[in-house]
């Protein structure tokens, strides 16, 4: 059903046809009763991405999902079907993961180890590049930056390996260059 939707989405906008009815129709599922959590991300994403859903409304309907008491399959369902259809709202959209982010928080341990397998899964649909956009996001939601996260994580790192590790970031990046593996390195990160 999501790749059909996909693909009708793309289908419009490569033949630039009026995208109302399908708005019209999209905007209807959303009222249906019993409709997976999965299928309600992906319409949401769909019609945000026709321009008819703004990124409030778009919120005010993931909102519901991103409660405490919502099982795991309803919380992270959701957020799958709109990144099947709307990736980028993630990243171009802060609430969503400050919603996401405050809703992890507010998880007891036992809710979120439950919902840790799904949400790996989840994004491990993103590109590096992305994946990275979306970390980052999230260490600046939570006060975490450079040698802070990787203290915070655990990682207490005095100064001079800090430095070492910066050089070895660095001796990587000349190897991959002088390999001739910069731009596939470049592709592959994006």
């Amino acid at each position: 059903m999501i790749s059909a939707l996909t693909e009708l989405l793309a289908l419009t906008r490569e033949l630039n046809e009026d995208k109302s009815l399908l708005c019209q129709v999209l905007g209807e599922m959303l009222h249906h009763r019993g409709m997976p959590a999965v299928v309600h991300g992906a319409v949401l994403g769909a019609l945000f991405q026709t321009g008819a859903l703004t990124s409030e409304a778009l919120l005010r309907n993931i909102e519901p999902y991103l409660q405490v008491n919502q099982p795991p399959e309803q919380a992270v369902g959701c957020l799958q079907g709109l990144m099947q259809v709307a990736r980028e709202t993630l990243w171009r959209i802060p609430e969503i993961l400050q919603a996401l982010n405050r809703l992890i928080d507010d998880w007891p341990e036992s809710h979120f180890l439950s919902l840790l397998p799904p949400l790996r899964m989840l994004f491990t649909e993103l590109s590096p590049k992305e994946l990275d956009t979306v970390a980052q996001q999230l260490a600046d939601l939570n006060g975490l930056t450079g040698a802070a996260m990787l203290t915070n994580a655990g990682l207490e790192l005095n100064p001079r390996e800090l430095t070492l590790l910066a050089q070895l970031d660095g001796y990587v990046a000349t190897a991959i260059e002088r390999a001739g593996l910069s731009g596939w390195y470049t592709n592959e990160a994006e």
